[in-house]
C-alpha cells in the first residue's frame, strides 16, 4: 500500500522528502479506501493540495499534447511537463503537479518593499514611528523580549519597537542597538512573521543577512 501511494505521489511530483505524507494525499489524488488504491479514478476538479504548502499552487492535468502533459494552475496559467514514461499513471502524465504560486511572489515582492522602504528611512534619520507593545503581533512581540534578555547590560544597549507603512500593510520592525556602534533590526508583517533582517555597525554600512 505505502509502496503505491507514493509511486503515484513520485509521479505527480512529489519528492521523496514528502513521503511521510502519502495518507492525506492519497485522498486528495481520488485514490484512498482502507483496502486498495484505483489509480484510475478522477481528481476532484478542485482539488487544492498546494493548500497544503505555504508559497504552492495545484495545476491539475487538463490534456497530452504531441508527448506533452497540459496542466491548468489555480490561477488560470498554463503549465507542461514531459510525457512520464510510466504504467502508474495514465497517459503517462501526473493528475496533479505543484508550482510556486503568485501568492508566493508576491510576498518576496512586499519583503523587498520592506526593506527599501527601512533602507530609506535610515537615510532620513531612521525610523521614528514608535509601536505599541499591544500591537505587536506574536513573532515580533517574542523577538524584542529575546533582544532585551540578550543584549548585553549597560548604556547604549537597547532594542525597540517600530512600525512602518508599506504598500499599504503594516510592517513592523525591532531594532537594537550594541554598545551605541552596531545596530541590528528584523522587519516583520502583519502576521509577526520575520521577513527580513540586517545588521550594521561603525565600521561596516548596514546590510540585509539571511534570515537567522
Amino acid at each position: 500500500m505505502k509502496i503505491l501511494i507514493t509511486a503515484v505521489l513520485l509521479a505527480a511530483g512529489f519528492s521523496p522528502a514528502f513521503a511521510g505524507q502519502q495518507g492525506s494525499f492519497a485522498e486528495l489524488a481520488g485514490a484512498a479506501n482502507s483496502d486498495a488504491i484505483n489509480l484510475a479514478s478522477p481528481v476532484p476538479s478542485k482539488v487544492n493540495v498546494g493548500a497544503a504548502f505555504p508559497g504552492m499552487q495545484t495545476c491539475s492535468f487538463t490534456a497530452v499534447k504531441d508527448n506533452t502533459c497540459v496542466f491548468t494552475c489555480a490561477n488560470g496559467a498554463t503549465v507542461t511537463r514531459p510525457v512520464l514514461q510510466s504504467s502508474l499513471v495514465a497517459n503517462g502524465c501526473a493528475k496533479f503537479i505543484m508550482i510556486p504560486s503568485d501568492k508566493n511572489k508576491a510576498a518576496q515582492s512586499w519583503a523587498d518593499a520592506a526593506k527599501a522602504a527601512y533602507l530609506a528611512a535610515l537615510d532620513e534619520g531612521g525610523l521614528t514611528t514608535y509601536a505599541d507593545l499591544k500591537e505587536l503581533p506574536p513573532g515580533a512581540r517574542r523577538q524584542l523580549e529575546q533582544e532585551w534578555q540578550t543584549l548585553p547590560e549597560g548604556p547604549g544597549n537597547e532594542s525597540e519597537p517600530f512600525k512602518m507603512l508599506v504598500n499599504g500593510r503594516t510592517a513592523f520592525v525591532i531594532q537594537s542597538y550594541i554598545h551605541d556602534d552596531a545596530m541590528r533590526a528584523y522587519v516583520f508583517n502583519a502576521a509577526g512573521v520575520l521577513v527580513a533582517y540586517g545588521e550594521g555597525s561603525i565600521e561596516k554600512d548596514f546590510a540585509w543577512l539571511p534570515l537567522p
